[in-house]
């Protein structure tokens, strides 16, 4: 009976072996940032001292991919397909007109509007129609 005992947990011990242990990989939520003509730098700047004071590091908790709107006409249509079609996981904005855009192209990618004339992002449903903004 011993005998039969150590065989089954050898034979357990060699199965468990056999099956490669995987470490979770922690995935890093990126965020889609649209920042249009002349952008003041302190806007950028002071979201990501806002993190940091929240305790998150850059790159390690969050990626950020900014994307710049030109001033040629349609650039503003081919910049928030392209920041959508990257799938990041929230977007962000400055602009009611790049608000709406971006309702325009999803419905499921949650977007913040920083508004130019408050200190912290607004809730924008009239300029994204209760879609998934904030």
């Amino acid at each position: 009976m011993k005998r039969r005992r150590v065989l089954e947990v050898l034979a357990a011990g060699l199965a468990m072996a056999a099956v490669p242990a995987r470490a979770q990989e922690r995935r890093v939520p990126r965020i889609g940032l649209i920042l249009g003509g002349n952008p003041p730098k302190s806007w950028s700047g002071a979201f990501r001292e806002g993190m940091r004071r929240l305790g998150r590091v850059e790159e390690r908790d969050y990626l950020i991919d900014p994307r710049m709107i030109g001033e040629a006409p349609g650039s503003m249509t081919s910049v928030v397909e392209a920041l959508v079609a990257s799938q990041p996981d929230v977007l962000l904005c400055a602009a009611d007109e790049a608000a709406q855009a971006l309702a325009a192209h999803t419905r499921t990618i949650p977007i913040v509007l920083r508004s130019p004339r408050t200190r912290c992002a607004t809730a924008s449903r009239r300029a994204c129609s209760g879609r998934a903004a904030t």
